[in-house]
């Protein structure tokens, strides 16, 4: 039992920094104290810490700018992707034919969509890498929180305006898909566009990324609305597309971490 809590101790100090980190166990040790009252004692710290970091902007600006606002237009941009390709893929495998509204090609739908998905790694990878330098130590909550509203918040927006709507009782089960996919498309989708840029925009393993992002997301931002513009007319009104200001706002609000990462941290 010791050793277990002796292990839980260490792992409970990785909260706080490396320099205050050794000095504490160092003290603990020292003082000959027991697993539990180091524990608690470590535990009562790392939480004194964490505290104190939200004391300042940075974890704030995070929170409301990354987290909440472009987080948010962030999910919305995985769900258009994630419908055009669930739309095409069952396509195929019902009928062998890709699917097709009439009014653009396979083709130009597979780079409208090629696009949109480089363009999600890249915003990704940014608000990850601008979230790690505001957050600081605090990155485990509010990279979390991040994951979640990326993951979920255009299926509940999505509910809540009456969008989609819900019949019978899912299992109790169900509710695991809130945190992870509960089929191997999605989980795919989550994998690739979702953690992998996270962890290496977080980690710093990505270079400057601000040409790649910037044209992809013109590209993204052009063709979704061509494609909206030609639906009208092809549908003769039936589908209006809105104006260029409402398309193309989504884009920016999800791509500002791409400025404000190099104008915070220059």
């Amino acid at each position: 039992m010791g050793i277990q809590m002796n292990w839980l101790v260490r792992f409970m100090a990785r909260a706080l920094e490396p320099a205050e980190r050794e000095a504490v166990l160092g003290d603990l040790t020292e003082r000959g104290s027991s697993n539990t009252q180091a524990m608690l004692d470590v535990l009562g710290l790392a939480v004194r810490r964490q505290l104190m970091i939200w004391r300042t902007w940075r974890p704030w600006f995070a929170l409301i700018g990354i987290v909440g606002l472009s987080g948010f237009y962030l999910s919305g941009m995985f769900m258009r992707l994630g419908i055009g390709i669930f739309e095409q893929v069952t396509s195929w495998r019902r009928y062998g034919v890709h699917y097709n509204t009439g009014v653009t090609s396979f083709r130009d739908d597979v780079i409208h969509m090629s696009c949109l998905a480089a363009a999600i790694f890249c915003w990704t990878a940014v608000n990850a890498s601008l979230l790690r330098r505001l957050s600081g130590r605090a990155l485990w909550l509010t990279g979390l929180l991040f994951y979640l509203m990326v993951h979920n918040s255009s299926a509940v927006w999505a509910r809540l305006s009456g969008e989609v709507i819900s019949r019978g009782n899912p299992p109790w089960w169900a509710t695991i898909g809130w945190i992870i996919p509960l089929n191997a498309e999605g989980l795919l989708f989550i994998t690739f566009l979702l953690v992998i840029p996270s962890v290496l925009g977080a980690s710093g393993r990505l270079p400057a990324m601000v040409p790649a992002t910037v044209l992809f997301t013109l590209a993204a931002a052009l063709l979704g609305g061509i494609h909206a513009h030609d639906l009208q007319t092809f549908s003769n009104g039936e589908f209006p597309a809105a104006s260029w200001l409402t398309i193309l706002l989504p884009y920016a609000l999800v791509s500002w971490p791409v400025l404000a990462r190099h104008r915070l941290f220059r």
